[in-house]
């Protein structure tokens, strides 16, 4: 444990005259092809060099075997609690799935001689979400179980879904996405839009806890659900995506998805590498998009990742999802 929080583990043990920053790259190999491990287990590694070449960060790779649940736990409470850290910086990689919750409560019915009678009230199921760890199913994180650390301010969490503005509600009703936005089996009319506003909310009728990643890593209620076009210097950012994300190992551009194109992880890379040299996260993304070539997608705004895509699934060999990145909170932020 001392060597997997390095950083936690100096900050303590160190006299430092002010607090210093923490970044994190996390990254599961399951259910995942060898290629597109390659470029995962890359990407983590760029990301972490990247932070530590600066000495007012302290950076760890965790792709693989690091990649726990507890790990991912510990290291939120390990920095919210820890005064020589001011600052968490977090980049997960892996697989979503779903997990359905049974929610309800305990309700008083009737007193016998003065002792409450109790029923138990089901509130039926809420769908909760998670990523995989390196154990699968059984090590995930899920939104429900994730620590709040007020210092995390801003997190890119790349897996499928855990980025988007549908969810279940406190009735247990599905909030969906706009069901004209798009047509799933059609690539030239991606899904590009969705009139909802919810990213996530606290279960209390039925008690299963926070919904939805972006407000489980951030804690925050009312984040500008596009802060790349329209940033509310709140200080804190999350990027992920609603539906299908695509594989670090595929081309950019879907759903072209043409091979002369750079990889979706040089993507990923060029946005840190600029994250790094101190330019926003929205330039940051601009620039990672001009570099990728594409002559009609000369910023973020532009690019098929902003307006949506139909996404292509390499393991099962079909186009079946429909996808788009989304960036929630202060796309102006710099990071320290």
């Amino acid at each position: 444990m001392l060597l997997l929080f390095g950083f936690v583990f100096v900050s303590l043990q160190s006299p430092f005259a002010s607090a210093y920053h923490a970044a994190t790259a996390w990254g599961s190999e399951y259910d995942q092809s060898s290629g597109e491990c390659a470029q995962e287990s890359s990407v983590c590694s760029t990301i972490a060099n990247y932070f530590g070449y600066d000495p007012n960060w302290s950076a760890m790779n965790g792709f693989g075997s690091m990649t726990t649940a507890s790990n991912v736990y510990q290291t939120n409470t390990v920095v919210n609690s820890n005064g020589g850290i001011d600052y968490l910086a977090t980049f997960h990689v892996g697989n979503y799935f779903p997990i359905s919750v049974e929610g309800g409560y305990w309700e008083v019915i009737g007193y016998n001689n003065g002792w409450p009678i109790y029923e138990w009230i089901d509130t039926g199921p809420v769908n909760h979400y998670a990523y995989y760890s390196e154990n699968g199913v059984s090590g995930a994180i899920q939104d429900s179980n994730l620590p709040p650390c007020s210092k995390g301010y801003f997190t890119f969490i790349y897996t499928c879904v855990n980025g988007g503005l549908y969810w279940n509600n406190q009735n247990g009703q599905v909030v969906a996405g706009d069901p004209n936005a798009g047509n799933q089996n059609d690539p030239s009319n991606p899904y590009i839009s969705d009139s909802n506003q919810l990213y996530g909310y606290v279960d209390y009728a039925g008690g299963t806890g926070v919904v939805g990643m972006p407000f489980a890593w951030l804690s925050m209620y009312s984040l500008n659900t596009d802060g790349y076009a329209n940033s509310d210097n709140s200080g804190y950012c999350y990027l992920g995506f609603q539906g299908r994300d695509p594989d670090l190992s595929q081309y950019w551009d879907l759903p072209q998805n043409p091979s002369t194109n750079p990889l979706m992880a040089t993507f990923v890379s060029n946005f840190y590498a600029y994250l790094a040299m101190g330019y926003s996260i929205h330039s940051s993304l601009d620039w990672a998009t001009y570099y990728m070539g594409t002559p009609s997608e000369t910023n973020f705004g532009q690019s098929f990742l902003y307006n949506g895509y139909v996404g292509y699934d390499n393991m099962h060999n079909q186009w079946d999802a429909l996808g788009q990145m989304r960036v929630f909170g202060d796309g102006n932020m710099v990071l320290p």
